[in-house]
């Protein structure tokens, strides 16, 4: 399975890039073998009028071999917050997709 990160208006580091990549290794972990694909983009929203007032967003998109994409996403205060939220409902929705399927 491939990672790739985009870091949008976020400062890419050494230190998110390792957050990333253990929330979705650990978030896919029961599904690695069905999974192409996982595209995350980081995002600064600070310039942007949000209800929530939250400004850091992780968008989370993964690519199941034989399934259309699935994406989801989550703000938050903080970058690490927002990429652990949107790991935990990326699980959720792969759990869901893949009970389908049997």
């Amino acid at each position: 399975m491939q990672i790739q990160i985009s870091f949008g208006e976020i400062v890419k580091s050494e230190h998110i890039e390792g957050h990333v990549k253990e929330k979705v290794e650990r978030a896919t972990q029961h599904f690695v073998e069905r999974i192409t694909r996982v595209e995350v983009h980081l995002h600064n929203d600070s310039g942007t009028t949000s209800n929530t007032g939250r400004t850091k967003r992780c968008v989370m998109e993964a690519r199941p071999a034989g399934h259309l994409p699935i994406a989801v996403d989550d703000s938050a205060d903080t970058i690490k917050q927002a990429i652990s939220n949107a790991s935990h409902k990326l699980e959720r929705v792969l759990q869901k997709t893949f009970d389908k399927t049997h």
